[in-house]
């Protein structure tokens, strides 16, 4: 939901925003969710949904009511064209969202939501789908939001006969060692995954336009204590992706694992680790926007 729009984690390479982490079912919104431009510049990210089965002020009213309750500043609605705004600030960069309704046929209604990412922060594609679609689906009747597959999810991981959701989040930023031997981690909450599966190779659904493997990194994580870790680099990984702006932080490569991949329909992958997995915490790291869904293997 919108009303984790306003947290945000800020680290010394730039500014990362976070989003909703709950996870998304095969919807209309994700379907027609795009993105565009690169986060050194400024990324765009759009959706849309057709409401029928109802009228233009139950859905305008239904999208307002959606942003005002999701802790944005700024936030702005004008009924007579159709648009309500707002924006989310940090470090003092603004990144807004614009939702339009529009009657695109008698009795149906475009209802188009657009992110519009500040230059140089980052965030979760995943995360962006399932906040955008929070942002336009109260506009749907009852009969739509509950359409038939309807359950299915977008970052899931196999279980038995079953995909379970996976929720993204973006971890703290963590300096380890100390003078030459400086290392980078990302830390998360909590020693274990709460989901989990007994599949020493273990696959993962993905909703993705293009090759998961450009898009994503298979990573495993160090336990201590109530956090698990992922390294993500060096001191001096730090300075050139902070000062020089030539290169991303990303999990080094020995924490990472390779993976096939193998389409599933539009839009939709099945990943597979190549190898059996040890017992462990593990993740799907989103290179672009350092979101990562953790998952646990038995």
């Amino acid at each position: 939901m919108f009303s984790r729009m306003s947290q945000y984690l800020t680290v010394a390479i730039g500014s990362m925003v976070l989003f909703s982490g709950a996870l998304y079912a095969q919807r209309a919104c994700l379907d027609n969710f795009t993105e565009s431009g690169e986060w050194s510049s400024g990324k765009s990210y759009k959706t849309f949904v057709e409401a029928k089965e109802t009228t233009y002020d139950k859905a305008f009213l239904a999208v307002a009511r959606e942003l005002a309750t999701g802790g944005l500043l700024g936030l702005s609605s004008n009924k007579e064209i159709g648009v309500v705004s707002a924006y989310q600030e940090n470090s003092g960069k603004k990144s807004t969202i614009t939702v339009i309704v529009t009657e695109s046929t008698p009795g149906a209604f475009r209802v188009e939501a657009t992110f519009n990412l500040a230059q140089g922060l980052r965030t979760p594609s995943a995360a962006v789908r399932d906040s955008l679609c929070s942002a336009v689906e109260p506009a749907l009747s009852e009969s739509q939001r509950t359409a038939p597959g309807s359950g299915s999810s977008g970052i899931a991981l196999r279980v038995g006969e079953k995909d379970l959701p996976l929720s993204v989040g973006v971890g703290q930023f963590r300096k380890g060692g100390f003078g030459p031997v400086l290392v980078l981690y990302f830390d998360f909450g909590g020693a274990r995954a709460e989901t989990r599966s007994e599949n020493r190779r273990p696959s993962i659904a993905v909703r993705s336009a293009n090759d998961p493997n450009k898009a994503y990194l298979l990573v495993r994580c160090d336990t201590k204590g109530d956090r698990r870790s992922i390294k993500v680099g060096s001191a001096g990984s730090l300075l050139k992706s902070g000062v020089t702006g030539g290169g991303d932080l990303a999990p080094d490569r020995d924490w990472t694992i390779p993976f096939s991949s193998v389409p599933e329909g539009r839009g939709a992958w099945r990943l597979t680790p190549i190898s059996d997995l040890p017992a462990g915490e593990y993740g799907l790291w989103d290179i672009q926007g350092y979101g990562v869904a953790l998952f646990g293997v038995d």
